[in-house]
């Protein structure tokens, strides 16, 4: 697991941690079980005032933490239906039988696979290894580039003042 904390609110994840979302490059972002667990209330509870509360929290860590472009996006659209949901089951329209989920013999839900144009192969990973070294080193290479310019601005500017008052 590479990425080793909650997409949410930066948190340690445990090894077996639910995936969120999958990322442009099918890098997954990862949920503590905090954060899953109110996403569950959020999504599945019966009560309005815990989803309310569940959809309040992770609001609030969403405003503190400031999770990527694709975390924010994919929980926004999770709590916009979630807040859909809360209002008819507060006005008393919703219809549960819509929460159940198809069970395997093992009473495990049933879980839609992964198309495999959207698993990452191992030359995808190799790959966005290699573009993160070289990123890297243009990086490195600008920042050398930046401060180069830093001290010749400086030192222009100390000969601009040097040759005005002396």
């Amino acid at each position: 697991m590479e990425n080793k904390t909650c997409a949410i609110c930066h948190a340690k994840i445990s090894p077996d941690a639910p995936i969120l979302t999958m990322g442009a490059y099918g890098n997954p972002r990862y949920l503590c079980d905090l954060c899953a667990g109110e996403l569950d209330t959020a999504t599945a509870s019966r009560e309005v005032t815990e989803i309310e509360a569940a959809m309040a929290s992770l609001g609030d860590k969403m405003l503190s933490y400031s999770p990527d472009s694709q975390t924010f996006e994919a929980v926004e659209d999770i709590l916009a239906s979630a807040k859909e949901r809360c209002e008819k089951i507060a006005d008393g329209s919703y219809d549960f039988t819509l929460d159940e989920v198809e069970l395997a013999s093992d009473g495990e839900p049933i879980l839609e696979d992964i198309p495999e144009e959207l698993c990452e192969s191992e030359e995808d990973k190799e790959l966005d290894r290699k573009e993160e070294v070289k990123q890297k080193q243009l990086d490195k290479f600008f920042n050398y580039v930046n401060i180069g310019l830093g001290i010749g601005i400086v030192i222009t500017l100390g000969y601009i003042v040097y040759k005005l008052f002396f």
